[in-house]
């Protein structure tokens, strides 16, 4: 009897042990504790078997590596057959936590989506910026140490670039030069401008390839336009007599009033004007009679649209007024600048059937002293001296 119960407190002694240790056939611990994951991406270490029989007992979770995958559950533990135990449950998957991945190094080489001017412009103005879009940003100093132009030097301009660095405004310090084109039809003047290799992006690589761009300026120039004598000359308000010999503005002895009429052919100006840099129609004052300048105020020049010289044409609304053209009675040419007419025109004239019209008149219609009182004006000076911009 010693001996059997000698033999049953060892059994008992070391199925605790065992279970202690992690389990086995007769013990009550489930498995044990998970392998640690080996730094650096190994995966994490599974859970311990389960022991079977006894009670159960849970094992450790393994510890996740550095950045190793989650660790696997351990073995669930079998019915135990021996005294009284239930079943060990499996041990709990170790997590694993994820390294940090490194950055993709740029090889990528930067190139220039979009340059202005445009290779091939032409009629640029003298006031134009080149204007150089990259496909990323760059490094500024190494791109524009690399620009060239044998036309607009580096020395000879200010850079700049916007605030993500992908784009550079290049400025010339003074205006681009027009040709001002005389007797032959000359071009204008050409530029060329390129941005070489030697320009790289924030990680170093070369542009792509270095393309050189070329545009051409604008032309200066000038034109005069002729009198159209059908539409040219004045009107009397009374009868509404025309005549087309003189441009006759002021009263007569009777108080009639005269308006004079002005129409110029715009037909000579070419397609494609750019810009009107100066428009001046002038006429001459051939002869004064009696004191116009005294009694009647200004002669005024009004913008004005008429297909006749008739009462239409004399009642004829202004369709804006250019204020003072004269207020002196000298036998000169008489001038204003209708800039600003004649572009407008300009870009109406077909609708308009390139006529440009104005009409003169006083401030005062007749002073009512019985003693004819006008400015008489030759329709044979009448013209727009015009200087433009063309391609």
């Amino acid at each position: 009897m010693r001996v059997r119960a000698s033999s049953v407190l060892s059994l008992v002694s070391v199925g605790l042990l065992v279970a202690a240790c992690g389990g086995s056939d007769g013990g009550s611990s489930v498995g044990g504790e998970g392998a640690t994951a080996g730094v650096g991406g190994s995966a994490a270490g599974s859970g311990g078997d389960a022991g079977s029989g006894g009670s159960s007992g849970s094992g450790n979770a393994g510890s996740g590596g550095q950045a190793g995958s989650a660790g696997a559950g351990g073995d669930a533990g079998s019915a135990g057959s021996a005294v009284g135990g239930s079943a060990g449950n499996g041990g709990s998957a170790g997590a694993a936590s994820g390294g940090t991945g490194g950055v993709e190094e740029d090889t990528t080489p930067p190139r220039i989506v979009e340059a202005l001017p445009a290779d091939g412009a032409v009629g640029v103005r003298d006031d134009a910026k080149i204007v150089i879009t990259f496909s990323e940003p760059m490094d500024q100093a190494a791109t524009e140490a690399a620009y060239e132009s044998p036309d607009i030097p580096a020395g000879q301009a200010t850079m700049e670039w916007n605030a993500a660095g992908d784009v550079l405004t290049i400025t010339p310090n003074a205006p681009l030069k027009y040709r001002n084109v005389g007797i032959k039809d000359l071009p204008g003047f050409e530029f060329a401008y390129k941005i070489n290799t030697t320009a790289t992006d924030l990680a170093g690589n070369a542009l792509e390839t270095d393309p050189e761009y070329h545009f051409t300026g604008a032309r200066l120039r000038t034109a005069a336009l002729k009198p159209v004598p059908a539409l040219t000359g004045f009107v009397e308000g009374a009868n509404f007599v025309a005549g087309g010999s003189a441009i006759l503005v002021g009263d007569a002895n009777d108080n009639r009033e005269y308006r004079g009429f002005l129409t110029v052919d715009m037909s000579t100006l070419p397609d494609g004007v750019l810009e009107f840099e100066e428009a001046k129609l002038r006429v001459e004052q051939v002869q004064v009679i009696g004191t116009p300048y005294v009694g009647h105020g200004n002669l005024t020049l009004q913008e004005v649209d008429f297909a006749a010289l008739d009462k239409t044409s004399f009642s004829a609304p202004a369709l804006q007024s250019l204020g003072q053209f004269t207020h002196f009675d000298t036998l000169v040419e008489k001038s204003k600048d209708v800039t600003s007419v004649l572009e407008a025109d300009y870009t109406n004239r077909a609708a308009l059937g390139d006529l440009c019209q104005f009409r003169l008149q006083f401030d005062i219609a007749s002073d009512f002293d019985s003693s004819s009182d006008r400015a008489n004006f030759s329709p044979s000076t009448l013209g727009i001296d015009v200087t433009y911009l063309a391609e």
